[in-house]
């Protein structure tokens, strides 16, 4: 089991934030789709990941205030997301993929590579500075709230 894998019982439960993160794009995967994120390619698993690149980028920028250490203070971060695809490719693909050159297992190029790419070298910085992430995969229905913000600032 990787150690980006947050299940509920398998690290601290007192770890903070948790972080609900999501992702929508209409007309999925359609040149017109839009997003309110990224340029690009349009697609529903890159908002997800984008989505991702957000919360660790201020988790990152919490990090540099000082915020993660003292009293009361947070011990690491969990992303928890509906999406199986994103928790997949940072707990498990990504360390094949960087292995691989960036290939997948049929020796293609990884989609969303430059994503990945930034979101993985965002997270390898906080773990290398003691400040663990994690990716938890949860049931659309805990993720509602979440996804009804996306939606509505979307337009979806």
């Amino acid at each position: 089991m990787s150690h980006r894998l947050y299940t509920p019982n398998s690290v601290d439960n007192t770890m903070d934030p948790r972080g609900l993160i999501d992702g929508a794009c209409s007309n999925n995967g359609n040149l017109d789709a839009w997003v309110g994120i990224v340029d690009g390619s349009q697609t529903s698993q890159c908002t997800e990941i984008c989505a991702a690149i957000a919360a660790v980028r201020l988790a990152h920028q919490f990090f540099l205030n000082g915020e993660f250490w003292g009293a009361g203070h947070v011990k690491g971060i969990i992303l928890m997301t509906n999406s199986a695809y994103l928790v997949s490719a940072m707990t498990d693909w990504v360390y094949k993929w960087k292995r691989n050159g960036w290939k997948t297992s049929i020796r293609k190029p990884v989609v969303n590579m430059e994503d990945f790419i930034e979101l993985d070298v965002l997270v390898q910085y906080l773990e290398q500075n003691c400040v663990p992430v994690r990716f938890w995969c949860i049931d659309r229905e805990h993720n509602t709230f979440v996804d009804a913000l996306v939606k509505a600032a979307t337009g979806l």
